[in-house]
């Protein structure tokens, strides 16, 4: 498994906290102990930990498409990557590595955010698209890969545990009852509930946008019995 974090401010002239984006990160070295990355531009910052598993000598991230406008993070395996990779290279898009995490940003420039919808795996990851100033959040199906979030009007931050979210001292640490609640009577919190009251988690098969600090999350499949 590996670790992904990271924030983003609407507005994009907002200082970034390298320090604070460092701790978030390093906090979930048990998670990818083998390397770490950042993408630091304006209002924007992501970090990664990296467990290398696929293509271990060039599948380190951040990775970012041809011109560096997109750059994505992230947590889980693509399992029908070379599929997608052959497909995407008919259209004429360039890999540099042999990492399915490349798969994820070619995908996305060529299918939008419904990229997810091709992808076979388990999964978190979080893709920054410059031009645009968007933000996308995604979790696999099955909801094996864990993704957490913090929105408010100014920023949304993100990251594969709560405890990295708490690094940022600026997030409220209120305790959800109904949160507690769940988790004494189920011994579990039925997403998007967490037991914070500010911090939620990305449902299982959604796909969260944010842009100009407006936050849209769509499901993208459910279970369906013909």
């Amino acid at each position: 498994m590996c670790g992904i974090a990271g924030f983003v401010f609407r507005d994009p002239g907002h200082p970034v906290d390298r320090e604070i984006l460092g701790r978030m990160t390093e906090i979930l070295s048990h998670r990818g102990p083998d390397a770490d990355g950042y993408h630091v531009g304006p209002g924007i910052g992501l970090g990664h930990r990296r467990l290398s598993i696929i293509d271990l000598r060039t599948g380190d991230q951040p990775i970012y498409n041809e011109t560096r406008s997109v750059v994505v993070v992230f947590n889980g395996e693509i399992y029908n990557y070379t599929e997608l990779v052959a497909e995407l290279e008919a259209r004429g898009h360039r890999f540099t590595t042999h990492s399915d995490t490349e798969a994820i940003v070619h995908a996305y420039e060529e299918y939008g955010v419904r990229c997810v919808d091709r992808f076979r795996g388990m999964f978190a990851f979080a893709l920054w698209d410059e031009p645009r100033r968007r933000l996308v959040l995604a979790r696999d199906r099955a909801g094996k890969k864990p993704l957490y979030y913090y929105a408010d009007p100014e920023r949304l931050a993100f990251a594969s545990e709560i405890k990295s979210l708490r690094e940022d001292p600026s997030i409220k640490r209120r305790l959800s009852l109904e949160g507690l609640s769940d988790y004494l009577s189920l011994g579990a919190i039925p997403a998007p509930g967490t037991v914070f009251e500010d911090i939620q988690q990305l449902p299982p098969a959604h796909v969260l946008v944010w842009e100009a600090g407006r936050v849209r999350i769509e499901e993208y499949w459910d279970v369906t019995f013909d």
